[in-house]
């Protein structure tokens, strides 16, 4: 299972400690009163913003100039020796040969980021390469998408492949988005004036997003023995991918511009505690509670539990928890950091995404509170 076996290999950043998990978690049921310290001036946040980003830019260089070495070495990835796929579209199938290489090297939020940088060149030479009109970096995406719609008419195995692929794609357009925010493609940053704000987001989100990854590996999909198991985690990864482009697109859109529009969340049922607890039966969770995630009538209790014994690695299903614990604690913080550095009239609307957000991710975490067989 070529998806599974990638999902094992993206290690989850080390999560730091913190000690105002309480705290930070009042911040997303109400207003935060705190001020943090040395609010700066707009003109002074631009400034900051350019210089970080060009300092970030300068720590990935070395990182991308990796990643690119990798891509060349193309041939160790499967979709090499399909001929069939690549008399398609030869160009698309040498693109989506080097991007798959290097996201198989992924181990932190830098390396994320390094990568989405090394795509993007790629892009550029695929356009080279192809001689005809000029495609952005978007578009280019497209056509792997499209590539891959075409690839996935064939077996299960070629729809699941399809699959992981066209979810890659929603995690380069994803990170290619925070790029954007942060200053390391575009010159968004200079209308945002937060890149390392913006930096210390995604590196939370990040840990969030890999920690859910080994839930979902580790308990989740740890027993299935179907045929279509790794579509269904690409579906589920693609799916968290394009909801937070999604929200960072109206974020930037709120923070960047004057014409912008308040913005409230629908999703007002889902609370800090209602997270936390959630978050604390994985941290806490041991063969028991692996069993009653088992259809007991389908199953039985004694299969139930040799099965969870079997199977399930409660020691990595733990360290899965706390960290993702400990990254969403952080995260409530940098986003409330973010909302006291706008402008006073739009932080209520910042803070109202920061809740549809987090009701989100709090809906795809409880989606991986089950064992599918």
């Amino acid at each position: 299972m070529i998806f599974a076996m990638m999902i094992l290999s993206l290690c989850a950043c080390k999560s730091e400690n913190s000690n105002n998990q309480d705290s930070a978690a009042s911040a997303i049921d109400s207003v935060a009163t705190t001020v943090v310290d040395s609010i700066s001036t707009t003109d002074a946040n631009t400034a900051k913003a350019d210089n970080s980003a060009e300092l970030l830019k300068s720590q990935l260089s070395p990182k991308v100039d990796k990643m690119l070495l990798v891509s060349e070495n193309a041939i160790n990835y499967r979709f090499s020796n399909d001929s069939r796929l690549k008399s398609k579209d030869p160009h698309t199938f040498w693109l989506v040969n080097h991007m798959m290489q290097m996201v198989a090297t992924i181990e932190s939020a830098d390396d994320d980021l390094a990568w989405a940088i090394a795509v993007d060149k790629c892009v550029g030479v695929y356009n080279s390469r192809h001689g005809k009109k000029q495609l952005s970096t978007p578009d280019a995406m497209q056509a792997i998408e499209k590539l891959m719609e075409e690839h996935a008419a064939g077996s299960q195995a070629d729809m699941n492949d399809a699959s992981n692929i066209c979810s890659v794609v929603s995690k380069f357009a994803t990170t290619y988005e925070y790029c954007r925010l942060i200053g390391l493609v575009e010159s968004d940053s200079k209308a945002i004036g937060m890149s390392d704000l913006y930096y210390n987001e995604f590196c939370q989100w990040w840990k969030i997003k890999e920690a859910a990854n080994s839930l979902m590996s580790h308990l989740t999909y740890a027993a299935a023995n179907y045929s279509m198991a790794p579509l269904e985690m690409a579906t589920y990864i693609d799916n968290c991918y394009k909801n937070r482009q999604s929200e960072l697109k109206s974020e930037k859109q709120l923070i960047a511009t004057e014409n912008w529009k308040s913005f409230k969340s629908e999703l007002t049922d889902i609370t800090a505690q209602k997270h936390d607890n959630l978050v604390n039966f994985f941290k806490s969770i041991n063969t028991q509670h692996v069993a009653d995630l088992f259809d007991a009538e389908v199953f039985g209790r004694d299969y139930a539990i040799e099965m969870a014994e079997e199977y399930f690695d409660l020691d990595k299903i733990t360290k899965a928890g706390n960290q993702y614990a400990s990254a969403l604690s952080e995260w409530r913080s940098v986003r409330e950091q973010i909302a006291q550095s706008l402008p006073e009239e739009k932080r209520e609307s910042y803070r109202e995404m920061t809740k549809q957000t987090h009701a989100r991710l709090y809906k795809n975490l409880l989606e991986l509170k089950t064992v599918k067989r």
